[in-house]
């Protein structure tokens, strides 16, 4: 199995490249929602399912770009964001009839980009990492007493001391030869 990635840096060319497709895709979103209608061309079907594409995309590159930051964070930005675009396409009157689904549409899609890191972190928060050659714990009591202390880990030379003997022997099998 490989050795662990190294971590990157703030100025690693690849988070200086995330950051400048946010802006970009930022710029975009801006310049689509506040121009005339006939300006942009049709790309989807719906223009809800437009408005949907477009925040998925402003939040798969803001939560690449925002890497430290969390992801409610970055939910609660996009939510800002989509929040203060449909309010300014309220002055636009050939936007004002669907501003409420738009921003309904904007939602959903940031949060369909976002929910599998949601998920992830979910399913992390339940079970410890492990390393790849150890088993999982199946002896483990069942309670949780908090009163007890917590027994110290054995020194090194325990743990040498006490896998130093043969190998166990594995039991044959009954009909086998």
């Amino acid at each position: 199995m490989p050795a662990p990635a190294a971590l990157r840096k703030d100025n690693d060319p690849l988070a200086m490249v995330a950051r400048a497709v946010f802006l970009l895709v930022v710029a975009a979103l801006c310049f689509a929602s506040l121009a005339p209608s006939g300006w942009m061309p049709r790309v989807l079907y719906s223009y809800h399912l437009e408005h949907f594409a477009a925040f998925y995309l402003v939040a798969l590159s803001m939560a690449a770009a925002r890497y430290r930051a969390n992801v409610f964070r970055v939910m609660t930005d996009i939510a800002i964001l989509a929040t203060v675009l449909e309010g300014v396409r309220l002055f636009i009157p050939s936007h004002q009839l669907y501003v409420v689904e738009d921003w309904v549409a904007d939602l959903g899609g940031a949060l369909a980009a976002l929910s599998p890191i949601l998920v992830g972190d979910f399913r992390k928060s339940f079970r410890p990492e492990r390393t790849s050659g150890q088993p999982p714990s199946m002896g483990a009591p069942a309670n949780n007493d908090s009163a007890k202390a917590p027994e110290p880990e054995p020194e090194p030379e325990d743990l040498r001391a006490e896998f130093s003997g043969p190998p166990p022997r594995t039991p044959a099998r009954a009909g086998g030869r």
